[in-house]
């Protein structure tokens, strides 16, 4: 289904066929309501309308910056680092998730493809400057199994495989380090950029950094079942991450979008299927 579809619908709910046949500009392919055959109709609910794939940032227009307003107090330039202020834990901890101000909004809505105060291109917030949005996945496939990482910040995404350092590669803990990798990828304090949005479609990502990871220290870093918690290396080193980015006045946030939307899993996927061959003991490329 088209996003056009939906176009002039703010909300879920049942609508005439015709009336949403004005509204778009493409045919519609839907069948109506089996209980409704003389006046057929279609209910839009919540996960259609979430779901709708709306236009790739990769594939945006350059958005010029001085068409972009500037941020709180007219500040157009990085403030210096000495300035900065650390964010406390239990603020940043409080606000680590994403909620975009209308719940349909698509990253195209709220982001634009512009140079950032560093003139560097970037998906940046049309209303902030100094926030930006940053795609990430990760996927598993093939003999091994291979672990591959996307992150997409600009157009043109990173893809990297995972190391083979005799841990096992799941889904998981590629997602978890194109995470780490992307906060990592360069100094986006130095660039001038105060929040990262993380978008990705990783439920276990989004709800374990925003609502299981205090539970999991408590309890010494088990879950309520009373089992260890799984890729624990990894999520210690994205605390240690962020930490060090709210030490230097940088908030970073976590948006669960749906598989659809997230322009890094062809990366991620793609980085995953790199071929290796299990030679002397280890796994290397073929």
């Amino acid at each position: 289904m088209e996003r056009d579809v939906c176009k002039g619908v703010s909300q879920p709910g049942t609508y005439k066929l015709e009336q949403l046949r004005e509204k778009s500009n493409h045919t519609l392919i839907i069948s109506p309501d089996t209980h409704h055959r003389s006046r057929p109709y279609l209910h839009i609910n919540h996960y259609v309308m979430a779901t709708l794939r709306p236009t790739p940032m990769e594939d945006l227009p350059v958005t010029q910056s001085h068409n972009i307003p500037p941020i709180r107090y007219g500040v157009t330039t990085p403030r210096p680092l000495k300035d900065l202020l650390p964010i406390p834990p239990s603020c940043a901890d409080r606000n680590r998730r994403f909620v975009p101000y209308q719940w349909n909004a698509t990253p195209c809505d709220l982001f634009a493809l512009a140079p950032g105060l560093d003139g560097h291109l970037g998906f940046i917030r049309k209303t902030d400057r100094r926030q930006m949005l940053m795609f990430c996945d990760g996927a598993c496939s093939g003999y091994g199994p291979h672990g591959g990482c996307g992150v997409v910040f600009k157009p043109g995404g990173l893809e990297f495989s995972l190391p083979e350092n005799g841990m096992r590669h799941t889904s998981n803990r590629a997602e978890l380090s194109a995470v780490i990798q992307g906060l990592q990828y360069r100094d986006w304090v130095q660039a001038g950029f105060e929040n990262i949005v993380i978008a990705c479609d990783s439920e276990y990502i989004v709800l374990g950094i925003t609502e299981r990871l205090d539970k999991w220290i408590d309890k010494c870093w088990t879950t309520a079942g009373g089992t260890p918690v799984a890729n624990r290396d990894l999520w210690k080193n994205l605390i240690e991450v962020l930490r060090n980015l709210e030490s230097r006045s940088c908030q970073v946030q976590f948006w669960q979008i749906p598989r659809e939307w997230n322009e890094a899993d062809r990366y991620a996927k793609a980085a995953s299927a790199v071929e290796y061959a299990f030679i002397g003991g280890e796994w290397v490329v073929d």
